[in-house]
């Protein structure tokens, strides 16, 4: 798990990194979120500031990556998700902080030097009425999301017909949640008012067009990504893949996690450099670059404009669309957003530092006239021997996959699926410990074991002396 973590982190700072290098690329004349003309795009104190964001660019992707290295060093699954959120949480802080640090210098330095874009800076008011007209050509067709959108709600269903209380029906239906929310950005990128460049109608068109087909084909490339993960949970389900001493998911399951966590952002980084070269060629080819005015609303790096009705805005330097941070709409956004993702935090981290460092957490102990069973993300079992028909001392842990509750470096609790056998079974294990104890009913099988080997041993020695078959 700690080795997931840490590929995650490496492939989200790749993403990160590309794109705040974007910034400090001129395109459309804008350079830090300031719009300089060709002559001061030159300049050396232009440059100096240039080559000071991406230095400490650089340096902090490399902190962040060597920070990350905790994550191996810790043993405890709990450290490892509180370590994995605060590096998440201090790369965007840090990051977009050294953006901001530097637009405010450039646009200070084109402040002091009166380097006026525009006379007496005023907003241009420019229309277009037949780009206008034809605004939605070149985004591509939505049916080009009816086939992965159809993969997702299968697949969703099928997990659901086949095991309603597997954990992965619930993450499936977290995949379409977010595959429905990513087709109504597909129609809010339909709706985008289109943005005049240049004073020759050709490039406006061909700009207009290549942003809705990027956007599009963004869309359409994430709703594929994940259809592949609603995929590969049916194939984890069904016995798909391989494990090791303990496999509590499947190996074909975290190949295709790594290929997809470097194919997916190369994917993307290809077609933003892509179609961000078209633009540049095809602005350059143009008499000149008509400025709107909107450096003020871009100095944090985000466009916030309160007198704005748009809720949607292209971003300026990349491919992607920004939400005006300005409109009421975004603050109930990114309140609820907080809300929601804390809680998520806490909800996930308080059961696994139980797991981790509470000596009650897990129990696996003989009573007076039952077993007694007990670990996070599992029910509660109290097992009378009356109703146990056999107990059987393991050697090694059962190999099995997770249908619900917590597999870790660690331990492994609550419903798996046996490799075996394919029956589903009820775990409290510890993986520290060589040894298990299997445990027959009526009901089901139960498997459970100690901290230790030994201890383990002891507690089916306790056992054998109760039990009477």
């Amino acid at each position: 798990m700690n080795w997931l973590f840490y590929l995650i982190l490496i492939a989200v700072l790749i993403i990160i990194g590309f794109s705040y290098t974007l910034y400090s690329k001129p395109k459309k004349n804008v350079l830090l979120e300031t719009t300089l003309k060709d002559e001061y795009l030159e300049n050396k104190n232009v440059k100096n500031i240039v080559h000071s964001y991406r230095k400490n660019l650089l340096y902090s992707i490399i902190i962040l990556s060597l920070l990350g290295l905790t994550i191996l060093i810790s043993d405890y699954d709990s450290i490892q998700l509180i370590i994995f959120f605060s590096l998440m949480v201090l790369a965007f802080v840090l990051i977009h902080g050294t953006l901001i640090l530097h637009i405010k210098k450039m646009q200070e330095l084109k402040q002091k030097n009166q380097w006026y874009t525009q006379e007496n800076n005023d907003t241009i008011l420019r229309v277009d009425t037949k780009l206008s007209i034809e605004r939605q050509k070149g985004i591509l067709s939505f049916y080009w999301l009816l086939l992965p959108l159809g993969l997702q709600l299968g697949g969703t269903l099928g997990l659901l017909f086949l095991n309603p209380e597997s954990s992965l029906v619930f993450i499936n239906f977290l995949l379409l949640a977010v595959s429905v929310l990513t087709s109504f950005l597909y129609f809010t990128v339909y709706k985008l008012p289109v943005t005049v460049y240049s004073k020759e109608e050709k490039i406006n068109q061909f700009i207009n067009r290549n942003k809705k087909r990027t956007w599009s084909l963004l869309i359409i490339l994430i709703q594929w990504f994940i259809a592949i993960l609603a995929i590969a949970f049916i194939g984890i389900y069904m016995g798909l893949g391989f494990g090791s001493s303990f496999a509590f998911s499947s190996g074909l399951f975290i190949i295709l996690m790594i290929v997809l966590m470097f194919a997916f952002p190369a994917s993307v980084i290809i077609l933003m450099l892509r179609s961000n070269k078209r633009e540049e060629l095809a602005l350059h080819q143009g008499e000149k670059y008509l400025y709107d005015g909107a450096d003020y609303y871009w100095r944090y790096g985000f466009y916030c404009n309160p007198d704005d009705p748009k809720f949607w805005v292209p971003n300026r330097i990349g491919t992607n669309i920004d939400m005006n941070l300005g409109h009421r709409s975004t603050k109930l956004i990114g309140i609820i957003t907080g809300i929601a993702v804390f809680a998520l935090l806490i909800g996930v981290t308080i059961p696994l530092f139980k797991a981790d460092f509470s000596n009650n957490a897990f129990e696996f102990q003989v009573s007076k006239d039952h077993i007694v069973l007990r670990a996070p993300f599992a029910k509660d079992k109290n097992i009378p021997f009356s109703d146990v028909e056999e107990v059987t001392l393991l050697e090694e842990t059962p190999r099995a996959m997770r249908i619900k509750g917590a597999g870790t470096a660690n331990y492994a609790t609550g419903v798996f699926r046996l490799t075996d056998t394919g029956e589903d079974a009820n775990f409290y294990l510890f993986l520290s410990s060589d040894k298990s104890v299997r445990i027959k009913t009526a009901e089901g099988l139960y498997f459970a074991s100690n901290k230790t080997a030994a201890e383990t041993t002891e507690t089916y020695r306790q056992i054998q002396e109760n039990f009477q078959p």
